[in-house]
């Protein structure tokens, strides 16, 4: 399978981890200390690095930074492992270009997902360069916008009962088993509250609405539900041959969605002529991945039904789009998307977050698209 360096000073710690390598296919290098580990690393060439923090002499941290400025090891995928928990500790170590940062007591499955995100990472990025992520975003957009028109609220219902089966007969609830689920929110809204008549305000947010379901509806969303400055947007791979992974998809539609910035804020100064122009519209997302349950809603006062996206992915993507607004960044994703995206986006930041109503910080990834 792989070859993978384990650097730690405790004896059943290392040898828990090789254990556990092994068991799964990979090839095991063990070092006792940072020094032993760094030459290791030269002369092996692992394809992956495993350190401990904490070590005598050497530590992880100095072996990271002898691996990040070695010219021809410098993109060595390197997971660092330690009992510390402190928040600028993982900020340390991210800022220094740690991959990964596991805390122990470690999982077994955290582990190899870890090991596995790092090995599948240029498989990714190649992935991501196959959909011509810049030019199609922006050509396409373009294309979507002269099509859809007045057409596109029907459009989309049509394609959501196609992606959906079994909706339009009555059934009450669809499941699905992974699925990538985007919350997105506008800001400022207090500020233009303030600023706007409520009409005005009304057409601000339908062109927020509009802005989104265009670019998600492009990238292939099976689901979107709205509700004034926050919308969800539901992705999953249940349609024959999609274009890319779901989470690929909907990393897409997250980061195309930093143009309709510019249309909302154009589509502002519109709304008030001659006036001190509105606060600068900023998106932020929040992507998170998992099973998710579409709830068949029938129409209140004769209205349509509409199938919600309820479970617990949809309410960590919701507390990611918090930590976006909190620590003014356009995305953040959650761990285990990291890892799936691992070598498509470049890593700004990564928190463990404290949110209103969560019994455990949130482990909060900024991400942004590669340079």
């Amino acid at each position: 399978m792989a070859l993978i360096l384990v650097a730690e000073d405790d004896p059943g710690t290392r040898k828990l981890l090789a254990a556990v390598l092994e068991r799964s296919g990979h090839d095991v290098l063990q070092a006792e200390d940072g020094a032993h580990a760094w030459a290791s690393v030269r002369s092996y060439r692992p394809d992956v690095v495993i350190s401990d923090v904490n070590m005598p002499g050497m530590t992880g941290m100095d072996l990271l930074d002898r691996v990040r400025s070695h010219h021809e090891l410098a993109l060595t995928p390197v997971i660092l492992l330690t009992t510390l928990q402190e928040r600028r500790d993982v900020r340390l170590a991210m800022s220094k270009g740690a991959d990964d940062y596991i805390a122990k007591p470690f999982k077994t499955d955290e582990l190899l997902d870890a090991v596995t995100a790092q090995l599948n990472r240029n498989a990714t990025r190649a992935a991501l360069q196959d959909l011509q992520m810049r030019d199609a975003i922006e050509h396409a957009l373009q294309e979507q916008a002269r099509q859809l028109g007045d057409e596109y609220e029907q459009r989309l219902a049509t394609a959501l009962s196609e992606q959906w089966p079994g909706e339009a007969e009555g059934q009450q609830t669809s499941f699905c088993p992974e699925a990538s689920v985007l919350c997105i929110r506008l800001e400022p809204v207090r500020q233009w509250i303030a600023r706007l008549d409520p009409v005005d305000l009304a057409r601000l947010f339908k062109r927020f609405h509009e802005c989104v379901g265009d670019t998600v509806y492009l990238f292939g969303a099976v689901n979107l539900q709205g509700t004034g400055e926050q919308m969800l947007a539901l992705f999953d791979d249940r349609k024959q041959n999609p274009s890319a992974p779901h989470v690929l998809r909907a990393l897409k539609a997250a980061f195309a969605l930093r143009q309709a910035e510019a249309t909302l804020d154009a589509f502002g100064t519109r709304l008030q002529p001659g006036h001190a122009a509105l606060p600068g519209a900023a998106i932020r997302v929040g992507l998170h991945l998992g099973p998710v349950a579409l709830a068949s809603l029938e129409g209140l006062l004769g209205g349509p039904a509409r199938a919600i996206p309820v479970g617990d992915a949809v309410l960590q993507a919701r507390d990611l789009s918090d930590s976006a607004i909190s620590m003014n960044r356009r995305v953040m994703v959650s761990v285990p998307v990291m890892r799936r995206i691992t070598g498509a986006v470049r890593l700004q930041d990564r928190q463990l977050v404290n949110i209103p109503g969560r019994d455990a910080p949130l482990d909060a990834c900024a991400v942004e698209p590669l340079p």
